[in-house]
């Protein structure tokens, strides 16, 4: 990952700080202005000698970083995300004056330039992938909040497992390799998270029959599952009738002060002015709705259109692994997508 603060942050949490960088370019920006503001002639005369310094500095600094990444050893290839398409106009009211002025002067394009030349040269690919969300989107449960991001820290507190995982580019370079691997990868691995069993030195023969339906167990197959639906955002179009019309998917939730808020597992935003609220729902048998639970999803559906910007129509949804049990409460899912519709 590149970033303004940390030049690059690689995979194993390697990061090349943008300290001297940023100092560098302070210190020429004031020179600048205080000579500009003279305007004599030794000033402009000092202007040109000063002029192409703070470049050559900094393509000195990205010649050095490009260097040992491409001779770094058992690497095979790097995921960079694609920043073509920045646009500083879209940063307007979403950003200070003083960031925007960082990030016009950021030098992400030379760096990007002097790794590709240099990892064809060893034989390593540079492969590029969309950088929307990837600082915002949980890499393990996918879940989309600015507010998971305080600062210099991320932590996610929608999968029931917080991520204290230091700088955001940790996080974000997670999300840029999983962008870029092949979705059945994916499935298998990043939703396994065992650490209910990290500090046991060795498992007995009986203990997962002994743990099936433990909460520890239970929370992990969840998330997990959740993961491998995220995964298979296609399969779940075609289930639905819709592979053909745009849609964006998120999770969303929200918190209000006098009750426990809501959470919804997947939202998809279609271009015909439906949304899909996707329930995810892993049972070792076909799933029952109860009077219960059928009130939660109407609550659920009531709160998200007052929050939903344009008048769209909700369709409830159901993905879970074999089916639905259909009684007097089942009539609040209009379709239902199951393990067969995902692996199809």
């Amino acid at each position: 990952d590149r970033g303004v603060y940390n030049i690059v942050t690689t995979s194993d949490g390697v990061h090349y700080g943008a300290k001297d960088v940023r100092r560098v370019k302070r210190k020429y920006n004031h020179v600048r202005s205080e000579l500009q503001k003279k305007g004599t002639r030794s000033a402009k005369r000092r202007l040109k000698a000063i002029s192409g310094r703070e470049k050559r500095f900094v393509q000195d600094q990205n010649h050095c970083i490009s260097k040992k990444l491409a001779n770094t050893d058992d690497v095979s290839a790097y995921v960079l995300e694609d920043l073509s398409s920045m646009n500083m106009l879209r940063l307007r009211g979403k950003s200070s004056k003083t960031m925007r002025k960082w990030i016009s002067n950021w030098s992400y394009s030379d760096l990007e330039t002097k790794l590709s030349y240099k990892c064809q040269r060893n034989g390593i690919r540079v492969e590029f992938v969309d950088a929307r969300y990837t600082s915002q989107k949980c890499s393990v449960c996918k879940m989309i909040d600015k507010a998971l991001r305080k600062g210099n820290r991320y932590t996610c507190r929608h999968c029931g497992i917080s991520r204290m995982d230091g700088v955001p580019q940790v996080n974000r370079k997670r999300n840029l390799w999983i962008k870029r691997s092949c979705p059945s990868l994916q499935a298998c691995l990043k939703g396994v998270d065992l650490r209910f069993v990290e500090n046991m030195d060795s498992l007995s023969n009986d203990f997962w029959q002994q743990n099936l339906v433990s909460q520890s167990v239970v929370v992990w197959r969840s998330i997990a599952f959740e993961n491998v639906c995220f995964l298979h955002i296609r399969q779940i179009k075609k289930a639905l009738g819709i592979s053909g019309v745009i849609t964006t998917q998120s999770a969303w939730s929200k918190r209000k002060d006098d009750e426990c808020g809501i959470q919804i597992d997947l939202l998809l935003e279609r271009r015909d002015n439906v949304v899909n609220m996707c329930e995810i729902k892993f049972y070792s048998d076909d799933f029952t709705v109860d009077g219960a639970y059928y009130r939660t999803i109407l609550r659920r559906q009531a709160l998200l259109e007052t929050h939903l910007k344009r008048k769209n129509v909700i369709h409830n949804t159901l993905i879970t692994t074999y089916g639905l049990v259909y009684n007097e409460y089942s009539g609040v899912f209009s379709s239902v997508i199951t393990l067969d519709d995902l692996f199809e």
